[in-house]
């Protein structure tokens, strides 16, 4: 093996601008490797594990892609660094120049097949007449058809154009036929820099272990138009993103499948349908920005927004914490379909047109210390999700309920239902909601507890439910009447005032960094006047007797 491991090294000295870093005990030579825009499709063959590749500043055009065939070990990482943090960009589009004026503000040029995204000195322009996922809508025989029909389908947002009418000004659009690219827009594109979508993945790698990503940043895919997908994907298992940027993607931005993954300090930001999705146990995902995303107007109910966590199994035994999800066309923070065991905790989300934290058809979670406040529909909402802490949140001005707990008695395919039982709401503060502060569920044996809660509002009268509000579950106008009909929420304390002005100022300009001094020292301030304590709850995380989220 000494012999092997003497010609090896000799071996790397051939090699230019790679630089020994260390041997690994079974024979392997682990190198650095630096890598420009000009030198990427030559030296990306010749990365191995182990390897630390390196990205000199610029700008890339290509797509990464690791094969599933080596031996990534998360015993000794494989890691692709920027040498500048952000000034590194890997691209999914081309520049394109050769347009030919077609009257008016109209050009095209020839272009072989059909892109997601144009941009035009760096501004995104509307797609018209757009397909995707294999060509739904126009595809009669698309899989998609028959989804969310009652909403638009699952792309409410496409543009409808008839290719024989006049083009809006800064859009594009592609005609199959003619294989022709046509934009409107002001000015000579030709003297501007246009930037064409034409590749799928940005970085893309499954069946990895101990794959690091450091300081990248990613803009513009493909990936919509032949399927589903992230632009950037790591399927496997002890892989971490680190300080990397997703932005102005076609479809999601980042995703990552399997156990044990840690993504960090990213961004995640104005992608065409989702910012970051990932699945798998033992997963962190801590200080990401998952913001305005869905920029191209994908259905919410289907699957959009900030963050989604589904799929065989979704994530399990996890932490998402000090994130933030503002502004998204979506659910900002979304648990979906058998997720459990995790810990959502110190996350912003803010100003999104669906829920701010969606737990749906999943179990055991703990909901604490995050703040969820603007947002277009429910503020904290479990459904048909069991044995869940909701505790020491702040939800102020959501555009329906403050915290929804509901049961619809929902089952798996194999016939097992998801249930509502032994769900807990303490310690939040709760106000100036549109639609009822509280709803805890109806029908399972075990309804839940709300307790230790501060309620504020304004003119208008609390509003409490025992399920959805109807005929047979009236709503009750006062915590007085929640507590006779649920016999919960004892030691909660209701007050009607006016929401504090800086905060309504902070919301009605949709700032993403309100001030809450004055509505935590309120509701500090009512609890201890009341003489109210916890301390006998056992609730997750640090016992202290605090209201509302713990910074």
């Amino acid at each position: 093996m000494r012999n092997l491991n003497s010609k090896l090294i000799n071996s790397l000295y051939l090699i230019r601008n790679v630089s020994l870093v260390f041997l690994l005990s079974f024979g392997v030579i682990a190198k650095e490797i630096y890598i420009t825009p000009e030198t990427l499709n030559g030296a990306w063959p010749n990365i191995l594990p182990g390897d630390m590749v390196i990205f000199s500043a610029g700008e890339y055009r290509g797509a990464l892609a690791l094969p599933g065939n080596k031996s990534w070990s998360a015993r000794v990482p494989t890691k692709f660094v920027a040498a500048t943090v952000g000034r590194v960009v890997i691209k999914g589009s081309d520049i394109v120049g050769g347009w030919v004026e077609m009257g008016g503000t109209r050009f095209a040029t020839d272009w072989p097949g059909e892109p997601a995204q144009v941009f035009v000195d760096g501004v995104a322009l509307a797609q018209l007449a757009g397909s995707v996922f294999g060509g739904y809508p126009n595809q009669p025989v698309s899989v998609y058809n028959g989804m969310h029909k009652e909403s638009g389908g699952v792309w409410p947002g496409r543009f409808v154009y008839a290719p024989a009418s006049p083009m809006p000004m800064n859009s594009f659009f592609y005609d199959k036929d003619a294989r022709k690219l046509h934009l409107n827009l002001q000015g000579n594109p030709n003297q501007k820099k246009v930037e064409v979508s034409v590749r799928g993945r940005l970085f893309y790698a499954e069946g990895v272990n101990g794959i690091v990503l450091d300081g990248l940043n990613f803009e513009h895919s493909n990936t919509s138009i032949s399927g589903r997908g992230a632009a950037v994907t790591i399927i496997g298992n002890d892989n971490v993103i680190r300080n990397v940027t997703v932005q102005q993607t076609d479809l999601a931005g980042i995703q990552m499948v399997g156990d044990r993954n840690q993504l960090l300090d990213s961004t995640a930001s104005k992608n065409g349908q989702l910012g970051v999705a990932m699945r798998g146990s033992n997963n962190r995902v801590v200080n990401v920005d998952a913001s305005y995303n869905n920029t191209r107007g994908f259905n919410k109910w289907w699957e959009a927004g900030g963050f989604k966590f589904v799929g065989n199994g979704g994530l399990q035994s996890s932490e998402v914490v000090g994130n933030t999800a503002v502004g998204n066309q979506g659910d900002g923070i979304w648990f979906d379909w058998k997720n459990k065991n995790n810990i959502i905790r110190k996350n912003v989300s803010a100003y999104n047109t669906g829920f701010g934290i969606h737990y749906e058809a999943s179990r055991s979670g703990v909901i604490q210390d995050n703040y969820v406040f603007g947002n277009g529909q429910r503020g904290i909402y479990l459904s048909d999700s069991a044995n869940c802490w909701v505790t020491h949140n702040l939800v102020v001005g959501n555009s329906l309920e403050g915290v929804v707990a509901v049961y619809s008695g929902r089952k798996d395919a194999q016939g097992e239902e998801f249930g509502a039982d032994g769900n807990k709401v303490y310690a939040n503060i709760i106000g100036w909601n549109k639609g009822p502060a509280l709803i805890m569920p109806k029908g399972p044996a075990d309804p839940g507890i709300s307790d230790g809660n501060v309620f504020f509002t304004d003119a208008k009268p609390l509003k409490f439910s025992l399920g959805y509000p109807s005929l047979m579950s009236p709503v009750t106008q006062s915590l007085e009447g929640w507590r006779k009909l649920s016999g919960m929420d004892g030691r909660s304390i209701a007050r009607e005032l006016p929401m504090p002005a800086e905060v309504a100022t902070t919301l009605s300009k949709r700032l993403e960094a309100p001030t809450w001094t004055t509505v935590k020292a309120l509701a500090g301030d009512l609890r201890a006047s009341a003489g109210i304590s916890l301390s006998d709850v056992l609730l997750p995380g640090r016992q202290e007797n605090a209201i509302g989220p713990r910074d």
